[in-house]
């Protein structure tokens, strides 16, 4: 057998044992595993979505209730930001077909899964491409991490977080271990499959923004041509970084400042509005029928 038949010969044996790009295996590995009744995620979520809405921190997903439902909150100050980016609301009810608004939440606390599958079935059944998970964002792949349920179940468990408040009480207060979720991984899905178009995202994780957004800035994801825009709350100078460490705090004023400053990407970066909203706290309005 000469040399170039046998080498033919051990690539196409070696190609048999690989799935091909298209195959259901290959498929399979480029979907993010996370628990939904809608399945993981993959290439597939991004389809005709020419308008995107990442929501880390959703809580019991309010604002994704804003985005396609804003007549049912009326008076609230987000709205502003998706009537700039998204366009005015009869627009923004119909089906996602005719607008190509597509959310996609993700929220840690447990408290809120029945909820979040609730709203993710109804809003499907309404035609509205909505995806929610309850499942912590993270730099890494750390598979769990520990939170701290910092207000004893009231406001809505809006100091659900990484980290305990420096007026952390017990035994009201319990930790609570949770799925995680390598957020750079969904981001590079987002980038390699979704069409061009506008992206928002809201942030708000209690803290957690900062290994975070170090990941995203040290694989160059914290930029415009993946995201457009990004409404913040820092949590730099709150109760629950008081019990950190200096050096630690340290580093976490230089990631700030990298994101203010608008060092965070090689190229350009995505616009930043600094935004505290918690008004997850009025809601409970019913789901459309």
């Amino acid at each position: 057998m000469s040399k170039l038949l046998a080498a033919s010969l051990a690539l196409s044996l070696l190609a048999l044992g690989r799935p091909s790009p298209d195959s259901p295996a290959s498929q399979r590995e480029r979907h993010l595993h996370v628990d939904s009744p809608l399945g993981g995620i993959g290439p597939e979520d991004f389809f005709n979505c020419t308008k995107i809405f990442l929501d880390l921190g959703a809580n019991r997903a309010t604002h994704v209730r804003k985005l396609f439902e804003p007549l049912k909150y009326k008076g609230a100050k987000y709205l502003r930001v998706f009537n700039e980016f998204f366009g005015r609301a009869a627009y923004r009810s119909k089906p996602s077909r005719h607008t190509g608004i597509c959310a996609f939440a993700f929220e840690a606390n447990p408290r809120w899964r029945d909820r979040l599958r609730e709203i993710e079935l109804s809003y499907s059944a309404q035609g509205w491409r909505v995806r929610l998970f309850n499942v912590a964002v993270s730099g890494s792949d750390p598979g769990q991490l520990i939170f701290f349920n910092n207000n004893e179940g009231s406001d809505s468990d809006w100091g659900f977080s990484l980290y305990r408040y420096s007026d952390y009480r017990k035994p009201g207060n319990k930790t609570v271990t949770v799925a995680a979720l390598d957020f750079s991984k969904f981001l590079q899905l987002l980038k390699d499959h979704a069409p061009p178009g506008k992206r928002l995202m809201k942030l708000d994780i209690e803290g957690g923004e900062f290994e975070l957004l170090r990941s995203l800035i040290d694989k160059q994801l914290f930029c415009k041509n993946i995201v457009d825009l990004i409404t913040l709350e820092w949590h730099l100078d709150s109760g629950l970084n008081t019990s950190l460490g200096t050096s630690r705090n340290i580093w976490y004023r230089q990631i700030y400042n990298e994101v203010m400053r608008g060092r965070a990407c090689h190229g350009r970066p995505p616009t930043v509005w600094l935004f505290d909203d918690e008004e997850h706290l009025m809601d409970g309005q019913p789901l459309p029928t």
